[in-house]
């Protein structure tokens, strides 16, 4: 490109709204000034064919420190994640570990899921086939950071370092650096994220996530960091950085919750490994951890043949393998007739979160929420006359239902704690107060309604493998007495009274979705909700207002934008998401148990029925809930500026905004055509 070219270029892109101007300035600095890690030749060329929309996201901001980490679209740019912005990151926490850690000995654990950056979204093919991103992995940025980490002179492991396809799950990062006692750990994975994505995610020396003030710290480090113009030719001279971790604790690992599987679930012995469950682990890392595990308790495993280990995530749909989304399981639960299976586990590919499909006498599947899966091992371990009956702590979220709360009453010794900040890393920071305390609790279950669950002490994030020999034990015994998970469901409901969820997403990419974020914060801030599904709105709570007692940081402002509105039944806690370009908002309704209506009368929420009829009770309010969630649904869509019809409101979650309006334009457009 010519100077007068570069000139009209970047001229076009300082025009631009919501960081044009600094997009310009900085793109303009690198193109004058070697990067580390930047191809001059694939910088330039993408100066000059990128459309100007992904210019200005890519280089109007550094990429965000959001939960414990940096996760976002791979690309060139400082708001990409790449090999630069992985060596920022790395030697952040090189220079934050010398200035915490009272230790010259560092030991920093690495791990990675499966993931494989192919440009599948077609965003860059004006780069061309050889374009020196296509193909990085998070196996290769892991490398990558053992060797950044031995520039510093920091120690590594990770698991097998000769092997281009190993990985590991997030949980067991999070129990190795406890059992290995390393100073901290770091994670390359974009969890339940499309696979044009990855991340970086920073351990604490405990083997959790840093929580305000100490992630603002970390920030400030990272960005006051300056690499070494030699940082590249230094990083070659370390390629056998990474030593191996030993296989001891891998196997420690799993044997803590076959241990457990043998001590709660005995019961189960007999009948489970004569009913066959289907795992898959949306081909991500789960096998090390659910999968082993449930085949360590004993139980009969098949995983569908295309969903093993592969980091384009080609078998799941809309390559989305949350399983928080109902219908990513749906290739797994074809799979299940074909063995005989009633069950569907299934985790993200970092295989921190569990997903669970039920099927039904009737021959439908339900799609379990985390909620309810929450529901349901809390009250197994907590609550269930005929189970363990644990005393000790249930421990939450301000999003999570409140049926756990319902459920630690019915509990003998249960120590409930639910007003905490949306995010696992806020439930391992308790356990870690706590330990310094000397006063660590006896851990009956930590529960997220994003799929997140943990039953141990012994490491400090959510844990699939937490929750999924404990399923795997419900639904064995259901299905001997000729019942089901979701006949449990029920029962649970029984004891506690109806509660019904839903989680929901509004994706907002690029600069102007993250300006829209906060303009429909402000807005609900300004606006407030006044109904909730014909209730008026009773309780709001701002929690960047209430229960602070000074200053917040900006890791603390973060975390706590957060609005909470309530009514006699129903609830909405809305906030933006601290790792993705979205406003996510939480819709629960709640009843005391026995509330219901006459018989042939329409059932709203609030009125009565006759105790024991919470299958028939659930039946009724289910729509008419979903239709009150759509309601908010549709009132948050419009003051993001999108006026949608019920069918794109009805759209996967996983859609951007704009690409459900286009979707509901063209469907109009087709409407008057014909």
């Amino acid at each position: 490109m010519t100077d007068s070219g570069l000139n009209r270029r970047l001229e076009e892109i300082a025009s631009q709204p919501s960081g044009g101007a600094a997009a310009a300035d900085t793109l303009a600095a690198w193109l004058s000034t070697p990067q580390p890690f930047v191809q001059a030749a694939e910088l330039a060329r993408f100066a000059e064919l990128a459309p100007v929309g992904l210019i200005v996201d890519s280089f109007r901001v550094d990429i965000p420190f959001g939960t414990g980490g940096r996760r976002g679209r791979v690309g060139i740019g400082p708001n990409r994640i790449n090999p630069r912005t992985l060596a920022l990151t790395v030697a952040g926490h090189c220079e934050f570990l010398r200035k915490t850690v009272d230790r010259d000995d560092l030991l920093v654990v690495v791990a990675n899921d499966t993931r494989v950056f192919i440009d599948i979204n077609r965003l860059h093919t004006f780069m061309g086939p050889a374009w020196s991103l296509l193909g990085t992995s998070s196996r290769s940025l892991a490398r990558l950071a053992c060797q950044i980490y031995a520039v510093y002179g920091v120690e590594t492991v990770m698991t097998a370092p000769g092997d281009d396809d190993a990985y590991m799950p997030t949980p067991e990062l999070s129990f190795a650096i406890r059992d290995l006692g390393a100073a901290g750990g770091l994670n390359v994975s974009a969890s339940h994220n499309h696979p044009d994505d990855n991340g970086l995610k920073v351990y604490t020396p405990t083997g959790g996530q840093y929580c305000p003030p100490d992630d603002a710290n970390l920030s400030a480090t990272v960005e006051q960091v300056v690499l070494d113009p030699q940082i590249e030719t230094l990083v070659a001279g370390h390629a056998d950085a990474a030593g191996p971790i030993p296989p001891a604790v891998h196997r420690r690992y799993i044997s803590m919750y076959t241990g457990r599987a043998r001590t709660l679930c005995a019961a189960s012995a007999a009948v489970g490994p004569q009913i066959p469950i289907v795992y898959t682990p949306l081909c991500g890392t789960g096998l090390a951890n659910v999968g082993e595990t449930l085949t360590g308790a004993g139980y009969q495993l098949h995983v569908p043949p295309d969903q093993y280990p592969d980091g384009s995530f080609a078998p799941i749909p809309l390559r989305s393998p949350n399983p928080e989304i109902p219908g990513v399981t749906d290739p797994a639960i074809d799979f299940a007739a074909t063995v005989g299976a009633e069950l569907v586990l299934s985790t993200d590919p970092d295989a921190d979160r569990l997903g669970v499909e039920a099927r039904l006498p009737s021959g439908e599947w339900r799609h379990l929420t985390g909620n309810q899966i929450g529901a349901i091992l809390g009250y197994f371990l907590a609550a269930d006359p005929d189970g363990p009956r644990l005393s000790g702590s249930i421990i939450t979220t301000v999003a999570t239902s409140r049926v756990l709360r319902a459920i630690a009453d019915l509990g003998s010794g249960i120590d409930l704690t639910d007003d905490l900040m949306i995010g696992f890393k806020f439930i391992g920071q308790l356990l870690d107060n706590a330990e310094s305390e000397g006063a660590l609790p006896d851990l009956v279950l930590a529960s997220e309604e994003s799929h997140g669950y943990l039953t141990t002490t012994d490491l400090r994030d959510k844990d699939a493998a937490s929750g999924g020999y404990l399923i795997a034990h419900l639904h064995a015994l259901m299905r001997s007495s000729g019942a089901t998970l979701w006949d449990y469901l029920m029962k649970v409901f029984e004891a506690t009274g109806v509660h019904i969820e839903y989680g929901r997403s509004l994706v907002l990419l690029g600069a102007e979705g993250a300006e829209t974020i906060k303009a429909v914060m402000r807005s609900l801030r300004e606006q407030p909700l006044e109904r909730i599904g014909g209730e008026p709105v009773v309780s709001r709570r701002d929690f960047l207002v209430d229960g602070t007692t000074g200053p917040l940081t900006g890791g603390e402002r973060a975390s706590r934008d957060v609005l909470e509105f309530a009514s006699e039944h129903y609830r909405v806690v809305v906030r933006p998401s601290g790792t993705e370009a979205k406003l996510k908002y939480y819709f629960d309704y709640a009843e005391p148990p026995g509330q219901s209506a006459r018989p042939g009368h329409s059932v709203r929420p609030g009125q009565s029925r006759p105790p024991g009829r919470a299958a028939s009770r659930f039946a009724e309010l289910e729509p008419v809930v979903h239709a009150d969630c759509s309601a908010v649904y549709a009132d948050l869509a419009r003051r993001a500026g999108y006026e949608l019809s019920a069918a794109a409101l009805d759209l996967p979650d996983v859609l951007p905004m704009q690409e459900k309006a286009g979707r509901d334009q063209a469907g109009h457009d087709e409407a008057g055509q014909t």
